[in-house]
């Protein structure tokens, strides 16, 4: 009895482990089943990218922004950061500084409210829009990439949703300067770049940067963050009507820098 109740349990053990064997089997059969195909990015070239944002931008109404402004040179610092929003059709930008002051412009004038008083200028350039930074920047890229994917000092890299268009101004030759005055810049200069970061769904424009330092210690650093705004902008009627006329010493520079 004893021989028969060890070959039973022998048996049953034998059966176990052919049992446990055949479900081990199947799961990784279904796991190889499961497995997703393995979908290899395509890899974009700097034209490709601006093409794309260049479709995007004419359907942008408004902005939300944020520019930073660093200055350094001749012994003189500048450094104001605006906060704001802008439109495009009719151009109104409305945003204040970090001076504590509030501005309206548009094409034909330049409000200003500092110490509680709102004041008004004349808009000499008709400038309005600090967007202009970025936009410039693409329209100068499809000009001088032309039918070229890439250039040297241009490039493109993915950082996760993001695409940053960068222009290395000492390895890219800018076309309108000759050759005697790019070989001056470049020896003058330490450092000279943009980078134009776009969305990687969307191809919206999400950030503009200017980096530039030369050799003889002058700084400039310009950082402007955008974002798309649906709200229409309206200068209010009692900001116009209760604007003076500013002082000629007080009248403010544009606020779009041409960089």
């Amino acid at each position: 009895m004893k021989k028969l109740g060890f070959i039973a349990s022998f048996l049953a053990l034998i059966f176990l482990l052919a049992t446990g064997c055949t479900s081990t089997k199947k799961t990784n059969d279904d796991l190889k089943k499961n497995d997703k195909p393995v979908v290899v990015e395509e890899k974009k070239t700097p034209l490709q990218v601006i093409k794309e944002t260049e479709k995007v931008l004419p359907t942008i109404k408004a902005y939300k922004f944020t520019r930073s402004t660093l200055e350094k040179g001749n012994g003189q610092t500048y450094n104001n950061i605006e906060t704001g929003v802008e439109q495009l059709n009719p151009e109104v930008a409305h945003f204040t500084n970090s001076r504590n002051t509030e501005y309206y412009y548009d094409k034909q004038n330049i409000y200003m409210k500092k110490d509680g008083q709102w004041t008004r200028q004349t808009n000499t350039d008709g400038k309005v829009l600090v967007s202009v930074l970025f936009t410039n920047n693409i329209d100068f890229l499809i000009k001088n990439l032309g039918t070229k994917e890439e250039v040297p000092g241009v490039t493109v890299t993915k950082n996760g949703d993001e695409y940053v268009v960068s222009i290395d101004y000492l390895i890219f030759k800018d076309p309108t300067m000759t050759d005697a005055e790019y070989a001056q810049a470049k020896a003058e200069t330490i450092k000279r770049k943009t980078e134009l970061t776009i969305d990687a769904n969307t191809f919206e424009p999400k950030k503009y940067t200017f980096n530039y330092e030369s050799k003889a210690g002058s700084l400039r650093s310009v950082e402007l963050d955008l974002s798309t705004y649906t709200s229409p902008i309206v200068i209010p009627s009692e900001v116009v009507q209760s604007a003076t006329q500013a002082p000629a010493q007080n009248q403010t520079q544009s606020t779009t820098p041409s960089t």
